[in-house]
């Protein structure tokens, strides 16, 4: 057998002969950095070994035939395989990519816990510090047992990937990912100001500019993904952070979708009452439903309520693809036409970016300015970087929890580990430029 004890993952694929494009069957196997190519099975001898670096492009390519795997190297003709199963290719394309990227030196004792901060179905968000240089992050850790027990153990890596590939003022910045046998672990850039979901409870009315604000950070937040062809999918306020500044930072990247060659998606995903008409229904869908989600948040924090709300799914599907919203009464006109074009029901005639920024809604607001974050926002958070002290803008069910790392059950076979998961962001932790006001004060 060919099979090796140090293969983050194997099986059979077929593939594109180089001068006929005859397709052929073949086993592979994915050993640290290099894919080797068998001609069954029982090969011991390769027929094919590619070394993946990162100059390497991975492409998955869908249309009427059965999707493709593309795999590109300088100065060598391309690798191309196919497999009927969508969804197992998309694991190898996952893996392939990450492998692209270098390994990370970094590990738990590398940081100092301070406090819990977040906590999801799939792991905790920790406050940590680096011991070295007394910088602050936000570790987000994932149990791998979790992501295995409900197949979602690809979404990690395509999480890990979003991550690496978005940079913008107005999303959370990945430093580091690494892993254990048992977890897997972001370190990212730590926001104090907390979720706006916690801003929105705490106060009876946030002011209308600053609302403004907000909209069009998040919405150049979301123009900038789509540039990069993501689709975000889960714009809540539980998912929108507020910076020291004052300024908003999305987060949480699990059910974002990478398109690459694709235009729409049919996954049903995210939070219901956030939901687009065409996710409901199933149907296909493109970039145009986080323009739907803009409309959904807007009128949550202009009137303190959703525009659809029922006490049940059903109910609340109904709403979403029959009705529309419920404004109070003396709503300013630009306000509702505004949201109005958000949450039109057919996503072609729905507003994208450009009619977005160009709206009355937004007069007196220069888009560019807010994009150079020039535009100073009216609520600066309180923020307390002293590590001894619990971190005051998140919620105290999570920071009154015991900080720790705590252990997880082991997992087995190809999800145990995966070569090249690991990053490091081109300015390290240890001697990037991070901003000082986020370095935590000494521990004498």
């Amino acid at each position: 057998m060919s099979a090796s004890t140090t293969s983050t993952l194997s099986g059979n694929l077929k593939k594109k002969g180089a001068f006929l494009g005859i397709w052929n069957s073949c086993y592979c196997e994915m050993r640290k950095n290099e894919l080797y190519v068998f001609k069954n099975s029982s090969s011991k001898k390769p027929e094919r070994v590619i070394k993946i670096t990162p100059k390497t492009k991975i492409q998955m390519v869908t249309g009427d035939k059965a999707p493709r795997l593309v795999i590109e190297n300088p100065k060598e003709s391309n690798a191309v395989f196919s497999c009927d199963d969508e969804s197992k290719l998309l694991q190898w394309v996952l893996v392939l990519r990450s492998a692209t990227f270098t390994s990370s030196t970094v590990s738990m004792d590398t940081f100092r816990i301070i406090a819990v901060i977040g906590r999801g179905f799939y792991g905790k968000v920790m406050l940590v510090m680096n011991k070295e240089s007394n910088e602050l992050f936000a570790l987000k850790t994932i149990r791998k047992c979790k992501l295995v027990q409900n197949k979602k153990f690809y979404t990690v890596l395509r999480e890990r990937n979003i991550l690496v590939k978005a940079r913008n003022p107005f999303l959370v910045s990945l430093y580091h990912a690494f892993q254990t046998d048992t977890k897997f672990y972001f370190v990212l850039e730590y926001v104090p100001g907390g979720e706006l979901f916690n801003r929105m409870n705490k106060e009876d009315h946030i002011p209308p500019n600053q609302v403004k604000l907000y909209v069009a950070e998040v919405a150049i937040a979301i123009e900038y993904l789509h540039s990069i062809d993501i689709v975000y999918r889960d714009l809540k306020p539980e998912n929108v952070l507020i910076s020291k500044d004052g300024h908003v930072k999305l987060t949480d990247f699990g059910l974002s979708k990478d398109l690459d060659n694709e235009d729409t998606t049919s996954t049903f995903c995210g939070t219901p009452e956030y939901a687009a008409p065409e996710v409901i229904r199933k149907n296909q869908y493109g970039k145009e439903i986080d323009w739907w989600s803009l409309g959904v948040l807007t009128f949550e924090l202009l009137f303190d309520r959703l525009p659809f709300e029922a006490p049940n799914r059903p109910k609340l599907f109904h709403q979403i693809l029959n009705e529309e919203p419920n404004f109070p009464n003396l709503t300013d006109p630009d306000t509702k036409n505004f949201i109005s074009s958000l949450l039109i029901k057919d996503p072609k005639k729905r507003a994208d970016f450009k009619k977005i920024k160009n709206h009355p809604f937004f007069d007196g607001l220069d888009f560019d300015d807010v994009a150079n974050l020039k535009v100073k926002p009216e609520f600066i958070p309180i923020v307390d970087m002293d590590p001894r002290q619990k971190p005051q803008n998140f919620d105290s069910e999570y920071t009154e929890e015991q900080p720790y790392d705590s252990l997880a059950q082991p997992v087995e076979g190809a999800a145990v580990h995966f070569s090249g998961f690991s990053f490091d962001a081109e300015s390290s932790i240890l001697t990037s430029n991070i901003d000082s006001s986020l370095i935590a004060q000494p521990v004498y």
